[in-house]
């Protein structure tokens, strides 16, 4: 599959310590499910599902799988990961609830900001918000 990709293939992401890395699809696909909630005016819905987005960005940089799989700045990176894991599992529930703490999602925005200046929801299609 891969000729980079420990012995070849997707070892690297599917082993047990970086297994907090395929929770990151089923994040994904929960995404149709976020972008159609409608109790949520739509400037609040757009800034806090390209917050998700940019979250989604920073938990699965390959990089970082490599990084646990080579137990390199592991803890580090594990942390990191969960983080992002857990910043858009605090997302999706505000926006379930209808309970979106803008202070909070500004200071994350404002420290996580990886590609802050672009729309994210127009470049993946989604312009249904």
């Amino acid at each position: 599959m891969s000729s980079w990709g420990y012995q070849g293939y997707n070892e690297t992401w599917l082993m047990e310590r970086t297994i907090d890395i395929s929770t990151l699809y089923q994040a994904w696909e929960l995404l149709p499910e976020l972008v159609g909630i409608q109790h949520v005016p739509q400037a609040q819905l757009r800034a806090a599902l390209n917050q998700y987005l940019r979250e989604f960005l920073l938990a699965q940089s390959s990089d970082w799988a490599f990084i646990m799989h080579k137990e390199t700045a592991w803890h580090t990176r594990k942390r990191e990961s969960t983080i992002s894991l857990k910043n858009m599992a605090n997302i999706r529930q505000q926006l379930k609830q209808n309970n979106l703490d803008a202070g909070w999602l500004n200071s994350l925005h404002n420290k996580n900001n990886i590609f802050s200046n672009m729309d994210l929801l127009d470049m993946i299609g989604e312009t249904r918000v």
